[in-house]
């Protein structure tokens, strides 16, 4: 019997279980129902991931065209949940921030904030995605610095186009300083809740928050983009009044508790 850390001298080995297959195609049946020209893929395990759920689960399981264009770069995580992105139009350069440096030596993001320029027709369009802390534990003055650095890599990439988009998880409040960080330096939330039954339902409330229900994702763009929202079926289980594919049946055949989110914009 080992006695401590330093006295063992044997191994762990890890259970393998797969996905539900019918969450994994819930996930596909929302990506087919959106049908956006670019998508934003948060808690990604790897570009080859990426790609197998593109090709095999999309085009031909669900027979939707697969998208044309596909990138993840491997962040910080240490489990290996990582920011991608699916394009259907050419992804002409991409930088990252994993390295920016965070307090006491560590990095800032816990994944990263890529940035991806996708081309239209020769319009150049910045997406920043994003993962910030969660509010498990003392996340917020993390968050709130995420926040920072982000408006300062969006305010640089205003230099390079007219169209740049932050995107991703930023897990707080709308009126919460992380994000009015953003908001106050010119973006504008297209994450705006659905009205439904004119009534306004958040994609996915969380603890009970009694003003306004924590957004799994919020999307911004450039100040002169026009934003418009549409509703449809969701992927994931929700109050009575929302909509979702009767394939999802129950908490393990849900798409993702990351709702997906998603604006019509202008260029």
């Amino acid at each position: 019997m080992a006695d401590g850390r330093g006295d063992w001298r044997g191994w762990a080995e890890f259970v393998r279980s797969d996905l539900s297959w019918t969450a994994v195609q819930n996930t596909a049946r929302v990506v087919a129902e959106v049908n956006a020209d670019v998508l934003l893929m948060v808690e990604t395990e790897d570009r080859l991931t990426l790609e197998r759920f593109n090709d095999n689960v999309l085009g031909e399981t669900l027979g939707h065209q697969p998208y044309a264009f596909s990138l993840l770069i491997d962040g910080n995580d240490p489990r290996g949940i990582d920011v991608g992105i699916l394009s259907r139009h050419p992804i002409t350069s991409v930088r990252s921030h994993m390295f920016d440096p965070g307090q006491g030596g560590r990095r800032l993001f816990g994944r990263d904030c890529p940035e991806f320029e996708i081309a239209f027709n020769g319009t150049p369009l910045w997406i920043l995605g994003n993962h910030f802390k969660s509010m498990r534990g003392d996340g917020g003055g993390l968050r709130a610095r995420q926040a920072q650095r982000v408006r300062e890599i969006y305010q640089a990439a205003l230099q390079r186009s007219d169209h740049v988009v932050v995107a991703g998880d930023l897990n707080d409040f709308l009126d919460s300083p992380p994000v009015r960080t953003l908001l106050d330096a010119g973006l504008k939330g297209c994450d705006d809740p659905p009205r439904l039954h004119g009534r306004p339902r958040h994609p996915r409330p969380r603890h009970g928050r009694r003003r306004q229900a924590r957004l799994p994702h919020v999307v911004a763009d450039a100040v002169g983009s026009r934003r418009t929202r549409r509703g449809g079926a969701t992927g994931h289980l929700g109050p009575p009044d929302l909509k979702a594919f009767p394939t999802v049946t129950s908490k393990a055949t849900q798409a993702s508790d990351h709702a997906a989110l998603y604006a019509d914009l202008d260029m």
